[in-house]
């Protein structure tokens, strides 16, 4: 586990060395230190994060289920994963609420 600071939070994430026994210490600090690094969005991913794992179980899976049970949400996400939190919001807002802008059959 690594952390790295933000100026408002500590952010720890996961961070596994293979061949660790095969390679110097200046590789091994390289490559920690390169886990390290502050990723640009990754404090807003963490506090996403956070946020939903703070909303009660069943209301969490309802919306996990409808965002996972639409296909163009996990196409964006491989595409672009800083708009993948945005696209599975929307779609799971748009399941549980239906479509704020349904087409009009006039």
């Amino acid at each position: 586990m690594t952390s790295t600071s933000t100026p408002r939070l500590k952010i720890v994430k996961p961070l596994l060395v293979r061949a660790a026994n095969r390679r110097s210490i200046e590789e091994l600090t390289k490559e920690i230190r390169a886990g390290q690094a502050l990723e640009p969005g990754a404090a807003r991913r963490y506090r996403a994060t956070l946020a939903f794992l703070s909303v009660p179980r069943p209301l969490r899976s309802l919306a996990w289920h409808a965002a996972m049970s639409n296909p163009t949400v996990a196409a964006v996400s491989e595409a672009d994963p800083a708009g993948a939190e945005e696209q599975a919001a929307a779609a799971a807002r748009e399941r549980l609420c239906g479509s704020a802008a349904a087409p009009s059959t006039a």
